[in-house]
């Protein structure tokens, strides 16, 4: 058995246990990301294996300030799987989670696969069949509050999951910028940060650009269909049991809701 499955199967039983570990840089110094790229790509078969497939893909470190914060100055993503989805306005239980918060941001659905060849910013524009207001649930399987990047990487980007509101129909030609959309973010119904859609990038496509020439570098492919998740459009705010979590992105996409339980 390989080093990165090995360090993947022990995110794996910490992520169904519920048990946090230690970094996996501290048994292993060396690790550096493209290892890391491949301890998350195990980590996505095993889920495979249980039954799961992907459905999508998800980008971190999108702002300058948290690549300034870690020494790295292009995003990284992770895959999406289909355990990870939860809908909209539906409760989720926080038992099994360490250390969960909570980020909005904006979804984009693929209409063709993405990754054959070079894109431009212009050319991803038609490749939006819809855009969709959206959260990300972050968790951490470490002990640590402060993991090194590759650790970061191996654990999926800290994706725990992630949840979905009403697509809307995207055309280019007729429907608004996607870079003025605005976003509130509320919980417990008190707004506690706002943002526009240029925190992430730039921009949800300047952000898929970006998607598209890191899984295309691994010699990877993101399928028609896909969700991405183009990056936190605000920091990540904790949550607790009984939490209502919301994402308010206006009129152009609406809202999306995150009731939570023990």
């Amino acid at each position: 058995m390989s080093t990165s499955t090995k360090h993947a199967l022990q995110l794996h039983d910490a992520r169904l246990t519920g048990q946090r570990i230690d970094p996996l840089t501290t048994s292993d110094p060396l690790l550096d990301i493209k290892r890391a790229y491949d301890v998350q790509w195990n980590g996505v078969q095993l889920r495979l294996h249980e039954g799961e497939h992907i459905i999508g893909a998800k980008l971190g470190l999108t702002s300058q300030a948290k690549q300034r914060e870690v020494g790295f100055t292009s995003p990284i993503f992770s895959w999406l799987t289909s355990g990870m989805r939860h809908r909209s306005g539906h409760p989720l239980s926080l038992s099994n989670l360490r250390v969960p918060r909570v980020e909005p941001e904006i979804a984009l659905i693929l209409r063709r696969e993405l990754g054959n060849d070079a894109e431009t910013v212009a050319s991803l524009y038609d490749a939006i069949s819809f855009v969709a207001p959206s959260m990300e649930i972050l968790d951490s399987r470490y002990h640590t509050n402060a993991p090194s990047l590759p650790d970061v990487i191996s654990d999926g980007a800290s994706a725990a999951g992630f949840v979905v509101g009403e697509p809307v129909p995207y055309d280019p030609s007729e429907d608004p910028d996607l870079e003025q959309i605005r976003c509130a973010f509320l919980i417990n119904g008190s707004p506690v940060a706002g943002a526009s859609a240029t925190e992430a990038l730039g921009g949800p496509v300047r952000a898929l650009a970006a998607l598209v020439e890191i899984v295309r570098g691994q010699g990877r492919r993101v399928p028609a269909g896909a969700i991405v998740m183009t990056g936190g459009l605000t920091r990540a705010f904790p949550i607790n049991p009984g939490d209502l979590v919301a994402a308010d992105f206006g009129p152009i996409l609406g809202r999306v809701e995150l009731p939570t339980t023990p």
